[in-house]
């Protein structure tokens, strides 16, 4: 497995499972400006700050709804690549693996230097595991050890945990 993970790269193993809007279709908006709706209207700090907020509070449904906002009038790229983890925590916690897994491979697919990027990893295996797509989870497992070999000693130790749990061959 991990010889085929480095030759077709992680990407290319997720192509098939995660859809994406072509390029031919791409609609230019323009300068258009967005309307909040969830956040309010202040500095990105405290908008960050607020969905963080809701998600510690429970409210799953709001807090999705504020990262999704955030994360399409955001500039800041560390409140950025957070918040595309916590939008993924949001499906996470319901139990909606896919559109988690989604979040989870977009962070790591466009913050790969991110301090959330390896915990990103660990999750997308978890949730492909939870989605009956056991080989491609093990393969994100050993993605994460390569990739993030320095990472938090408990993410690896989690992945390495993972790894045994869901019987990962590792050659």
């Amino acid at each position: 497995i991990r010889d085929s993970v480095a030759s077709r790269g992680l990407g290319d193993v997720y192509k098939r499972q995660i859809n994406t809007i072509s390029q031919d279709n791409i609609v230019s908006l323009g300068e258009q400006q967005t309307p909040l709706t969830i956040l309010p209207e202040s500095d990105e700090k405290s908008q960050y700050e607020y969905a963080i907020n809701l998600l510690k509070q429970g409210d799953y449904e709001t807090a999705e709804k504020a990262f999704t906002e955030f994360i399409t009038i955001g500039d800041d790229k560390n409140y950025l690549s957070n918040s595309h983890f916590w939008l993924a925590e949001t499906y996470y916690v319901r139990e909606n693996f896919k559109d988690a897994a989604k979040n989870y491979l977009n962070l790591y697919q466009t913050f790969p230097n991110a301090n959330k990027a390896p915990d990103a990893l660990l999750k997308l295996g978890i949730s492909l595991v939870n989605m009956q797509q056991k080989e491609q989870g093990c393969m994100t497992f050993i993605q994460l050890q390569e990739s993030y070999p320095e990472a938090n000693p408990s993410i690896i130790d989690r992945s390495n945990l993972e790894l045994k749990r869901n019987g990962c061959e590792i050659s």
